[in-house]
Order: C-alpha cells, then sequence, then structure tokens
C-alpha cells in the first residue's frame, strides 16, 4: 500500500593499521598468559611432546623480552625520579668551584668597597634613634630658634687623667650630628610624592619611579660635586685627616653627602601642598618661601662651625687659624651654597 524508499547501507570507515599500545611488564605478562592459552593444539593434545617444546620455546622468548624491557624501563624511572645526581665526582668538583670563586669575587667587592666607600662610617651615620629623628626634623624645618650648633666630641680620659678626643658622638647622641637615615627616608617619600602627584593626573607609569629617583641622586651628586669643586679652588680641605678646613668633624665626602641631602626634608611640605590642595596657589609658594629660606639658614649654621672653627669649637690640637680674608671667602662660600638651594629645590618640585 505504502511506497518503500530505497535504504543506503552505511558504511563504517574501516582503520588501515591497528593501533599498538606501548609495551609495559603488565601488558607482556598479559600477552604471555594469552599466548599460552590460545597456543594450537593446547587443549586439543596436550599429551603431544611437540607441543611443550614450541610452549618452552614460545615461553624463552617471551621472558627474554620481558627482562629486556623491564630494566629498560626501570632506567627510565630513576631517570625521572633521580634528574641529577650530588654524589657524582664532577658534580662536586663543579661546587666546590663555585663556592670558590663566589668567595673570591666577595673579598675582592669588599676590599674595593671598603678602598672608596668608609663602611664604618657609614653604618655610623645610621645610628640613629626616635628622639634624634624628630629632634633632627625639628631642627631642619624651624632651625631659628637653635642655639648651639657645634658638634660634641667624643672625649675620654687616659688613666693619668689627661683627655683623649676619638672623634665626635653619633647621631643617637648629638643632634648636631649629621646622619644618612633622615636624607634617604625623606628621597624615598619624595619619589612616593611623586609617583602620587602623577597617578591624579593620569601620567603614572613605572618609569615615573625611576625618573624621580635619577633626579634626585643626580641633583645630590651634582651638588656634592660643586662643593668639592669650591672648596678645592678656596683651598679648603674636605678630607678626615685634613689640618685645616672641615676640622669639625664632617669625614670627607660621606657625611658631606647627608648635608647635600637634607633638601629633601625642605621640599616635602609644599610638594604635599601641591598635591593634595591645587588650588591653593598662594599657600603653596609661600610654604616653598619658607622652607627654602629654612634650609638656606640651617647650612649656613651648620657649615659655618665646619668651615670657620674657633677655640670653643676646637681642641688645641686642631684648632685652625683662619684669617680675615680667608674668612671672607669662606663666607661667600657658604652663601653660594645657600643660593643654589633654589636652585636644587625648585627642580624637585617642579613635577
Amino acid at each position: 500500500m505504502y511506497a518503500t524508499s530505497s535504504q543506503v547501507p552505511l558504511q563504517h570507515p574501516v582503520p588501515q593499521h591497528a593501533f599498538k599500545p606501548p609495551l609495559t611488564p603488565d601488558s607482556l605478562a598479559k600477552d604471555s598468559r594469552g599466548s599460552l592459552d590460545s597456543h594450537p593444539g593446547y587443549d586439543s593434545d596436550p599429551y603431544n611432546p611437540s607441543h611443550y617444546q614450541n610452549t618452552n620455546a614460545q615461553t624463552d622468548n617471551i621472558y627474554q623480552q620481558q627482562q629486556f624491557q623491564q630494566p629498560q624501563f626501570a632506567y627510565q624511572q630513576q631517570q625521572y625520579q633521580q634528574p641529577f645526581n650530588l654524589n657524582d665526582g664532577t658534580t662536586q668538583m663543579g661546587i666546590q668551584f663555585g663556592k670558590s670563586a663566589f668567595a673570591a669575587g666577595h673579598d675582592y667587592v669588599d676590599r674595593n668597597l671598603a678602598r672608596h666607600l668608609p663602611l664604618p662610617i657609614v653604618k655610623s651615620l645610621f645610628n640613629v634613634s626616635t628622639a634624634y629623628v624628630g629632634a633632627k626634623l625639628r631642627l631642619i624645618c624651624f632651625p631659628w630658634t637653635h642655639k648651639r650648633w657645634m658638634r660634641t666630641r667624643n672625649e675620654t680620659f687616659a688613666p693619668d687623667g689627661a683627655p683623649i678626643t676619638a672623634g665626635y658622638l653619633s647621631p643617637r647622641q648629638d643632634v648636631n650630628s649629621p646622619d644618612l637615615y633622615i636624607p634617604f627616608m625623606s628621597v624615598v617619600t619624595y619619589i612616593i610624592l611623586a609617583a602620587i602627584y602623577a597617578g591624579i593626573h593620569n601620567r603614572f607609569h613605572p618609569e615615573v619611579l625611576g625618573g624621580r629617583a635619577s633626579v634626585s641622586f643626580a641633583i645630590a651628586l651634582t651638588e656634592l660635586a660643586l662643593i668639592k669643586l669650591i672648596c678645592y679652588l678656596l683651598g679648603v680641605e674636605t678630607g678626615a685627616s685634613a689640618e685645616t678646613g672641615w676640622s669639625a668633624g664632617v669625614s670627607g665626602s660621606v657625611e658631606l653627602m647627608s648635608y647635600c641631602g637634607y633638601k629633601f626634608v625642605s621640599v616635602l611640605p609644599p610638594l604635599a601642598v601641591k598635591l593634595f590642595f591645587p588650588s591653593w596657589r598662594f599657600v603653596y609658594y609661600a610654604v616653598f618661601l619658607y622652607c627654602l629660606a629654612a634650609q638656606g639658614f640651617f647650612l649656613l649654621r651648620s657649615l659655618k662651625y665646619v668651615l670657620l672653627p674657633d677655640a670653643s669649637s676646637a681642641s688645641a690640637a686642631t684648632l685652625v687659624s683662619v684669617g680675615s680674608s680667608e674668612r671672607r671667602r669662606r663666607l661667600q662660600f657658604l652663601f653660594i651654597i645657600a643660593c643654589f638651594q633654589l636652585v636644587w629645590m625648585g627642580v624637585l618640585v617642579w613635577i
């Protein structure tokens, strides 16, 4: 009644190459058992002698294959478990050579670093306390009321009662001593504030941190080189063992660097006003001028007893007599240092 439609037979693809899994000890054992069970004539005639000869020969071949595959598999597994043999003689020799090379490099760096950078002086300049940091920050921001600017000598007495002078007190013990902790922390704070300012104005990128750090260290090193040059032209010695000049205890360029870094403390207040109160332009300029004057006055008073020592600030052994013409030249040098603070601080706050 109904017309039947012709159905086309479906043809499934026939694999051309059979998949052979990798040989393992378990698969070899299964193959050996299957080959023994499916051997022709095993069930038909178990008493046939040729059956046992063929079976034994095939079993020996499978056993030899297992013996060959098992050590190779165990060796590969051992390689994955122990990729590096520390007990090897060559490895031990390489480790000893690396240790000796590292020790030699460490000694070389220590010798050359100690030659150009006096580590004991650097460590002493970081010997600060919380009380010293608070007092020093007040001295930098409000130097007008400070009376005594001379550094205190670290004097001890011999058994016969004679005084022995051994340098000056550390920053922890004397607020007039220079330090490197406050300049270092003020530079880090300045870089963070500059990055925040750039982020508020949608101009932040990772290069801002490196750029501000480079500008900060470049300004500090430039000022240090300029001071050293002026000292050389004026004949002012800046060495720790100098018989003239820096007789108030500044041990060369390391302690002089700390005086160059105090300007970053004076830069932070106007930068904070510019960051959090951008519309207060008058307040910003007023704070900047006040910090500039405070920084200049601080350097004038701090370095006065360094360049112009007197009998009250130096012992008889280190007392330096300064003539009127030399005194006038050194005062001019101090005013040049104070005037250059306008340049350095202006570059730092211009971000």
